[in-house]
């Protein structure tokens, strides 16, 4: 079976060593937009190359307002290719609801001491990686608030656009190999 163009984005992203990237796993566009729209924005205008892998891709431009690459989650998991660790990775919702293949790969990004991960929403592994991750704040510039205003509304979910967007940064502890480690969920 051959790979599609698409299939393996993510993958292809990684031939571009001197841009850091953002991969988000997310069940809706909609979630990335309400929770992290403001964060994914600065980072994309800063020149990073931000991903979001969607379980439910649906109407992507609310993403796309925000200049977010997005793929279907489904057509990332079947990727052939080694998909390199970003420099940040980002949860939306509980990861357990994505199954077990988006599970194994978002703990390879989560074991990586060098990646910066997120998450936010409940994690399903509170007495784990959810316990281990300290509350953090993310203020988005003024442009960041008035592009996930346009796209809120573009995905039919009204403002208010709230100054603060709030995460759980992972910052757990890593063996000499820089390799963090957590028990099972």
């Amino acid at each position: 079976m051959a790979e599609s163009p698409t299939e393996c984005v993510v993958a292809e992203s990684g031939r571009r060593p001197l841009r850091y990237q953002i991969v988000v796993i997310a069940g809706s566009p909609a979630d990335v937009v309400s929770r992290a729209g403001g964060w994914l924005f600065d980072r994309a205008m800063s020149g990073w190359d931000v991903t979001v892998a969607v379980a439910s891709p649906g109407d992507t431009r609310p993403l796309s307002i925000l200049g977010l690459g997005v793929v279907d989650l489904g057509c990332v998991l079947n990727c052939r290719r080694q998909v390199p660790v970003p420099q940040a990775f980002a949860v939306a919702g509980e990861l357990t609801e994505f199954g077990e293949p988006a599970r194994e790969w978002a703990y390879r990004y989560m074991g990586s001491a060098r990646t910066d991960v997120r998450l936010w929403g409940e994690s399903g592994c509170d007495e784990t990686i959810f316990a281990q991750a300290s509350p953090t704040q993310y203020t988005p510039s003024v442009a960041a608030r008035a592009f996930k205003a346009r796209a809120l509304e573009s995905a039919g979910i009204g403002p208010p656009v709230v100054e603060a967007e709030s995460f759980r940064a992972v910052v757990g502890p890593a063996d000499e190999s820089g390799v963090r480690t957590f028990p099972a969920c």
